[in-house]
Order: structure tokens, then sequence, then C-alpha cells
């Protein structure tokens, strides 16, 4: 027997049979007055010959089918009809008249006149359990507690993952390592689905239950408070050591420092601070140098004019251009006192080589502008009633020169004067410059000297 292929122009009327549709491109099989695809949409063509079906596809591959494996539900119901007479029951051969076959869901089969007739229980009523053979039967099927299983998890989490049923046990080891078992299996809590595994009745035993007591003496006090000076009784202590109450009392038998040793140049030890010494020992026990004074020994910082060497400091040379010392002849004409002040006796005049300063130079600026000086020059401002403010060269500081100026104060206004801050007056007072007056001032070292000349009525 084997299924019908048709490629007419026109659908063929044979219910079970295959078509070729020309004008869909699929393979339809007829089923009374509609179709139903069985192969579609990419077919270019199909032929039949000796029950083999070749079906070309578009893209030029090509499928064979041979339909005398295939049957219509027809041609199976007139074979099982005709042909089916004995059945065979593990390799048996029964009739199957009144044939009783209990499988999945419990078969029933029967002959009456060819015909067989199939029907299934939702529930098979008897079942031997040694005819099973193959396939897995799930936990639900099982009773409770047929199967009782141990699982090692490391985690409360990782108990609530395992496929656990009630009764089965659980040990969690990371938490706490303690056992549960399972008493709800369907729960989604821990607490709900587990209870913790507990000693019952051992975890009260009474002491005379207990095996391998200590020995505990009739009447014995609980709590007994030693005292060291007790003489008698359950607080004096027995065997007691005698502990030195003096240093004196203790053997040096490693020869440990007893005092600190006077440092020396071989020898580490203490030196002592003495007032004056130049050295300290602040809070923090550092060990610091003082800084030298009039009265105490001690550090000084090395400035200009001075020399370290080996320890000794050297007052370097004074010159033109560097601060030092100067040698003071031994005439007495020049002496330094204690405090290093210089002082000139009374036969010796410091004079200024008048013949080589320049004539004097008559000021022609405005009179509200600076006057800078001139070095070994002498200018002449007039006679002035307004503010008058003299500057010095950059080089005037220590050049040795002098720079002259003189003015003639206006009979009834006399102005102010106003010198470089570096500059001071020779014996430290300002003079007051008075109307009508002249004056004639020198600036050498930034040392001011000044003559005042009264005009006469």
């Amino acid at each position: 027997m084997n299924l019908k292929f048709y490629k007419t122009g026109t659908k063929p009327t044979t219910v079970g049979s295959l078509w070729f549709n020309p004008t869909t491109k699929r393979i339809e099989l007829i089923t009374g007055t509609s179709t139903s695809d069985v192969y579609g949409s990419d077919i270019q063509d199909a032929t039949y010959s000796n029950d083999i079906l070749t079906i070309e596809k578009i893209d030029g591959s090509a499928i064979t089918i041979n339909l005398s494996d295939y049957a219509t539900s027809s041609e199976l119901e007139n074979s099982l009809a005709n042909k089916l007479n004995k059945i065979k029951v593990n390799n048996s051969t029964v009739n199957s008249t009144n044939l009783n076959i209990v499988g999945s869901g419990g078969t029933t089969v029967s002959n009456n006149s060819g015909t067989i007739t199939i029907s299934s229980e939702t529930t098979p009523t008897s079942f031997d359990a040694s005819a099973i053979t193959s396939g897995t039967i799930s936990l639900e099927r099982l009773p409770k507690g047929a199967l009782e299983r141990l699982f090692i998890v490391s985690s409360k989490n990782d108990a609530m993952r395992a496929d656990c049923q009630e009764g089965d046990t659980v040990q969690v080891t990371g938490n706490d390592n303690k056992m549960y078992f399972c008493v709800n299996g369907s729960a989604t809590t821990f607490a709900n689905k587990f209870r913790e595994y507990t000693a019952g009745a051992a975890t009260s035993v009474p002491w005379s239950g207990v095996t391998g007591r200590p020995n505990v003496e009739n009447g014995a006090q609980k709590n007994v408070q030693s005292d060291w000076n007790a003489t008698s009784g359950d607080a004096f202590i027995l065997n007691k050591p005698t502990i030195p109450t003096k240093t004196s009392q203790l053997t040096n038998d490693s020869n440990f420092l007893t005092e600190i040793p006077i440092a020396s140049g071989t020898k580490v030890g203490g030196i002592k601070v003495s007032t004056n010494s130049g050295y300290s020992i602040n809070n923090t026990g550092l060990f610091e140098l003082n800084s030298a004074t009039s009265t105490s020994k001690g550090i000084v910082s090395i400035g200009t004019g001075l020399t370290v060497n080996s320890g000794k400091v050297t007052l370097n040379t004074a010159t033109s251009s560097n601060l030092g010392g100067v040698i003071v002849p031994n005439n007495g004409t020049i002496s330094v006192d204690t405090s290093g002040n210089i002082s000139v006796s009374d036969k010796v005049a410091l004079k200024t080589d008048l013949n080589s300063k320049q004539d004097a130079i008559t000021y022609s600026g405005s009179l509200n502008s600076n006057v800078t000086l001139v070095a070994n020059s002498l200018i002449d401002l007039g006679i002035r009633d307004s503010a008058i403010t003299v500057l010095l060269p950059s080089t005037a500081s220590h050049d040795h020169k002098e720079y002259w100026f003189r003015f003639t104060a206006d009979s009834t206004t006399a102005p102010s004067l106003s010198l470089p801050s570096s500059v001071l007056w020779q014996d430290g007072k300002t003079p007051i410059i008075k109307p009508g007056e002249t004056y004639e001032f020198c600036i050498t070292d930034n040392l001011v000297t000044y003559s005042m000349f009264k005009t006469a009525n």
C-alpha cells in the first residue's frame, strides 16, 4: 500500500492522495473538499515514477521520497480489519479477542468481526513494578520517607536550592556546622522548610548519671578568695615565695648598669649640663647648642667678614668693598674701646681735599623735581621755599665718595628736606631748617654732615 501522487492541471478528488499545485509551488494533501500543505513555496517541479516522488527545489537541489513507505488512513483501516488476527505479547501469540494489555494508561484490545477497539484508562488498576526496565520515576511517585537522603551544603541558601523532600537531612558546614531535617519540601523559607536537630533528653543529664566525674569533697566551699596575708583557714596560701623589697636584695649576675657612666672619647655615657656651658637639653630630650651671648658660650652665625678654620673664627681684612677688620696704629691718634667704637684724638683732624672738589654746579632743573647728587661735586640749589628731595646714585652706599649740595632758605618760608632712608645724620639729629639761612651738606658712605651759615643783615 502506498500514497498516490498526481501531477495534473486540475486538483484530483481522491482523498488521501498527494498533488503538485503548479500555482502555489506546493505539495498538497487531498483531504476532501479542501487541501493541506505538505511541503511548500520553494518547489520548482515534481516528478513521480514507480512510487518515487522527486521534488526539485528552486535553488537546484532535490528531495526524493518513496511513497510506498506511507499509506492513507482508509488503507490502514482496511489492512488492520483484514490482516490483524493475532497479537504477540511478551513473545507469546494470543488471540486478540478480549485481550487485555496493561501499559501506559491501561489498554483493552478486543476483536469483533475484524474491528479492533482500543480504550484507555487514566490510571492503571494494577501494575507489576518488576516490569519497569527503563525511564525515571519522579520522587512524587514514591511514598514519603521511603528514601531519606543526606545533603552536605556550605550555606542555608544552598540548602534551599537542594532538591530536598520531607525526611531528608541537610548538614550546613559554612554557617554553624549544624544538622537540619526537612519538614516541608515546598516551603519557601529556611525556617519553615527545616528544623534543627537537637540532643533531646541528653541536654539535661542528672549529675548522678555523669560518668568520669571529678572527686569533690563533701562540704567544699565555692569561690574561696585567697588572702596573701592570711595565716590560716581556707584563704591561707601555701608555699608563698619571698619577694624582695629592695634592689640590694637582688643579684646583678648580668652586670646591668646601675648608673650612667661619664661620657668620654671611647665610652658612651652621660654629660652634665651646667649654666653658661653653651648647650642644653630641651623638653623632648634633644641635645642643643645655645646661641652665644655676651655672657654665655654658644654658637654664632658666621656673616660677612668672618672666616671659620678648624673651629677658629678669623676676622677678614677690611677692603673698599668688603667688611672686615683694620689695624689701629699704636700712636694714640685712633683707639677702639671695649664696645668696638672707634674714637679719634683731638690732635688729628679729618679734612676734605677741597682743592680736588669741582666747582659748584648750579642746579638748572625744576624746583619741584627730585635732585640726584653727583660724586665729588657740589650742587647749588639756590634759594628754596618748597620741599627738597635729594637722591643718591645706586653705587653711593659705600663708594667712599663725597656728594655735596647746598641751598639758602627763603627769608620767610623755610623748605623741608628729605634724604634717602639709608642716610644717617652724623649726630643722630635732623637739623631744623630756618628761614634766611644757608646750608651746605656732604654725604659720604651714607653718613651726612652739614654746615649752616647765617645770612648777614
